[in-house]
């Protein structure tokens, strides 16, 4: 028969190498979460329609770099994947005794290294993660005040009071295809001015549609997930806006997960397929 303090001492060890375990999967699971673009498109257009209060259109996108454990964070006007605002290098701390919580923490700091850095802590929450400055930290101001995470919505508390409800995109990429006629009385039946990999997302983006020299042909092809008011039914929308006048002319709707999408006006063609993650 064992001692009493080796099977103790080999259970403690057992249940710490256990909480290891799981504290890197819990670590790999939030960074692999967070990672990508998420957008509050339908948050805004629905306050539209209700007639209320409509908070900030808002892309965020989480981006991943060189180290394994750090994402940088792009939200502002201007900033993106390669430009962004925020480096976040994600740590689990083991407990260092027995019974204390693993911790999963984020040092977040300005991307140009200026201004001083702080920590978030992180926890479960339902299927994902809630992270939110640790007790005492000082941060930025033009950070969040908190973050919830899971496999489709980025909500991001901001110090305004608004909670951006941000979804997270799937990218489409096809082609867009105007006869020139429509722009140019005097063209051939025949002439069409073809885009190809043109390539956007589902939450409200708008690509003006050019010509071979760069111009605007007076339309733009936008990409929504919507839900459609008198169903509640959750769509994929495909619109032709006259850029003139801001009004969606056309438009078709499709399943939200739709793998591929289109419309034709006969005038005015194009064709999108969903794009590997």
């Amino acid at each position: 028969m064992k001692p009493l303090w080796r099977t103790t001492a080999a259970s403690v060890m057992a249940l710490l190498l256990g909480s290891a375990v799981h504290a890197a999967e819990r670590h790999d699971r939030l960074l692999t979460m967070l990672t990508g673009a998420f957008d509050n498109n339908e948050q805004v257009w629905q306050q539209a329609e209700d007639e209320v209060a409509q908070d900030e259109r808002t892309h965020y996108r989480f981006a991943g770099t060189e180290d394994p454990n750090t994402l940088t964070l792009a939200s502002a006007p201007g900033q993106t994947a390669q430009d962004p605002a925020w480096r976040w290098a994600f740590e689990t701390r083991k407990p260092s005794k027995p019974g204390q919580a693993v911790v999963i923490a984020s040092t977040v700091s300005a991307a140009d290294g200026q201004g001083r850095a702080c920590e978030w802590r992180w926890q479960r929450s339902g299927e994902g993660y809630q992270g939110r400055p640790a007790p005492g930290a000082r941060c930025n101001r033009a950070l969040p005040t908190a973050l919830a995470i899971d496999s489709d919505y980025l909500v991001v508390s901001t110090r305004n009071k608004q909670r951006h409800a941000a979804r997270r995109v799937i990218v489409y990429k096809g082609w867009m295809s105007l006869k020139r006629q429509q722009i140019e009385p005097a063209a051939a039946d025949d002439d069409f001015i073809f885009v190809r990999d043109v390539r956007m997302h589902n939450e409200g983006f708008k690509a003006p549609l050019r010509d071979q020299d760069g111009q605007p042909t007076g339309y733009t092809i936008e990409l929504a997930r919507l839900t459609q008011q008198t169903t509640q039914t959750a769509v994929l929308k495909i619109g032709v806006i006259e850029d003139a006048t801001g009004k969606t002319l056309r438009y078709a709707w499709a399943d939200p997960l739709a793998d591929r999408i289109g419309i034709n006006l006969r005038w005015l063609t194009t064709g999108f397929t969903r794009a590997s993650p």
